[in-house]
């Protein structure tokens, strides 16, 4: 969960010491190990990140989402992110109906969220059931996750094209779905009620999230969702071709910017990827001899100012230039574009392959240096991290093994949740 989510660290955190707490206190000895061990795999396997963060000094940005960073997700206001909706369109229900719906909007946006007020009146209700300990730890942690969407929206820690890009909140909000929905569970399952009465509640609470859910469970078959089949390569096929089973063929990408300036970066292979993904890089904020040389390298290239690009290009291993198509364009965006053009069509060194669809692409006449690889230390240090982390996991899959006692343990407990400790049946 750690590891897809790290923002989740704090809410995790503060569960896993009060469960620490809550078996000393009911001296739930035999597990005191395994509660404490819990910790230790994401521990150890975090370390790297943690340590490199605190290195630099940006402890926060440990919690950086993984993966591709993507700014402008638009998060909700607080009391969306509280009624558990991640964007200020609640349950997508908004573009579900479109513009055209009688009702207007404004008033779609306080309406939607309150088909999540029976489900909630069941989970604020679970600490008052015979299971009182279980009803409020599920409790605690729907409130966790909704205070850990909250402050997510205001961390900023990862950058996309030089934008600040906030933490995701609906990891966070998906913690507080999750323990809102096992304590309405526990109500439901030992609340005092007549039978019709518990019967009915459950019905409603289902029923009113499955009407929240309609937009999502039928975004596919809309053509509507987020989710799409992407391109085969992020670069032009001419790239792809070249760079077909060889990550050491490097592009460097040239973005205009709606303010008239340029972002830059480099692409390793035929194609962007997630495993090519880096928190460290997205989360960096120290301009290091490289990023200064290439940022240099890009602002000659684009004005057509300095010397010799070709060659310094192929001292960092690079062999392509890619000015990348950015659609629509601003008109200060759209002049850069076209002296960028016209600057590197004109200098020594460079084969202009054409437009492509990615882009205007161009090719380096001479054959770049090698790309630059770990230094020894480097790999020593990469090598005893994995190692540790590699005994670590085969550690927590032996604990996981069911043997003789665990099984004849899990047996003789009921396969409901709280039941075994704190109901006398």
């Amino acid at each position: 969960m750690l590891a897809a989510a790290p923002s989740l660290a704090p809410a995790i955190a503060v569960a896993w010491v009060v469960l620490v707490l809550l078996t000393i206190v009911m001296r739930a000895r035999a597990g005191i190990a395994r509660v404490i061990w819990l910790v230790v795999p994401a521990a150890v396997w975090f370390a790297p990140i943690v340590a490199a963060q605190l290195s630099r000094g940006t402890p926060f940005a440990a919690f950086a989402d993984p993966g591709m960073t993507a700014a402008g997700h638009g998060a909700a206001r607080d009391w969306l992110l509280a009624a558990g909706f991640p964007t200020a369109d609640p349950a997508g229900w908004l573009s579900f109906l479109g513009p055209d719906f009688p009702v207007a909007q404004e008033t779609l946006v306080w309406v939607v969220p309150l088909f999540a007020a029976p489900l909630a009146l069941l989970a604020m209700a679970a600490p008052a059931t015979a299971r009182w300990r279980l009803g409020s730890g599920l409790v605690l942690l729907t409130v966790l996750g909704l205070a850990g969407a909250i402050g997510a929206v205001g961390v900023q820690v990862a950058f996309s094209s030089g934008d600040p890009v906030a933490l995701w909140p609906g990891t966070a909000l998906s913690l507080a779905w999750l323990g809102a929905c096992l304590a309405a569970a526990v109500t439901l399952d030992v609340a005092p009620l007549p039978g019709p009465v518990r019967v009915l509640a459950g019905f409603v609470a289902v029923a009113c999230v499955a009407v929240l859910a309609v937009p999502g469970l039928t975004a596919v078959a809309r053509d509507a969702s987020a989710l799409t089949n992407g391109p085969t390569s992020t670069l032009p096929a001419y790239v792809g071709a070249e760079a077909a089973g060889d990550a050491d063929v490097g592009t460097l990408i040239i973005a205009a910017r709606d303010d008239g300036s340029v972002s830059a970066r480099i692409v390793w292979g035929e194609s962007e990827t997630l495993g090519g993904q880096s928190t460290l890089e997205a989360t960096d904020v120290v301009v290091s001899d490289d990023d200064r040389s290439v940022a240099e390298l890009t602002g000659d290239l684009v004005s057509g100012t300095g010397t010799d690009a070709a060659a310094q290009l192929g001292e960092f291993g690079l062999r392509f230039v890619l000015l990348a198509d950015g659609g629509e364009l601003s008109d200060a965006a759209r002049s850069t574009s076209l002296e960028a053009v016209t600057a590197i069509d004109q200098r020594d060194g460079f084969a202009r392959v054409g437009q492509t669809a990615r882009g205007m692409l161009w090719r380096l006449d001479a054959d770049p240096e090698a790309r630059r690889g770990l230094t020894t230390a480097e790999r020593a240090t990469a090598g005893g991290v994995l190692t540790a982390q590699a005994a670590i996991l085969l550690a927590a899959v032996l604990l996981s093994v069911p043997t003789g006692a665990s099984r004849r343990a899990a047996r003789g407990m009921p396969a409901v949740l709280g039941r075994g400790y704190e109901e006398k049946r």
